[in-house]
Parts: structure tokens; sequence; C-alpha cells
């Protein structure tokens, strides 16, 4: 699988995360990155999906060490199961 088949999957997958409705005549969407990425889908800018898919794994990695970690750690030094 190409990579452009790949980020056409992982963006069509996360569409859910942009929402788009029609209200009276007038379209309101969402804004944030996955507005970014179904734009970038729907106008089939492989450039700007690239970088919204690399912003998002550079999100996820930085709250997973700065947030997450802290908290497991926390977790699991604060209720043990040793005997």
């Amino acid at each position: 699988m190409s990579s452009a088949q790949t980020l056409n999957k992982f963006s069509t997958e996360h569409d859910c995360i942009a929402r788009q409705d029609a209200i009276r005549g007038e379209t309101l969407r969402t804004t944030g990155l996955g507005s970014i990425i179904s734009s970038a889908t729907d106008t089939g800018r492989m450039d700007v999906l690239l970088a919204a898919a690399m912003l998002m794994a550079v999100i996820v990695v930085t709250m997973n060490r700065l947030v997450w970690r802290r908290l497991y750690r926390l977790g699991e030094n604060r209720f043990k199961l040793d005997a």
C-alpha cells in the first residue's frame, strides 16, 4: 500500500472528527485538526494531509510523554499490589 493510499484511508476513518452541518441554508463547520484533515481529503491536498497526520503524531507523542507517562508512574507507585 502506498503512502498516499495509507493517508487517504487514515483520513477517511478519522473524518468523524470534523463536523459539517447545514442549518437554514448556511453551512457550519468545526475548526481544528479534524477539519483540516477533512478538507485536505476532499480537495486531494496530500501535502496538507501529510502535515496534519505528522502534527497529530507529534501531539499524541507529546501528550504521552508529558501527561500519561507521569500519571501511569504515579498510579503504579501509589496503588501497588505487593504483599
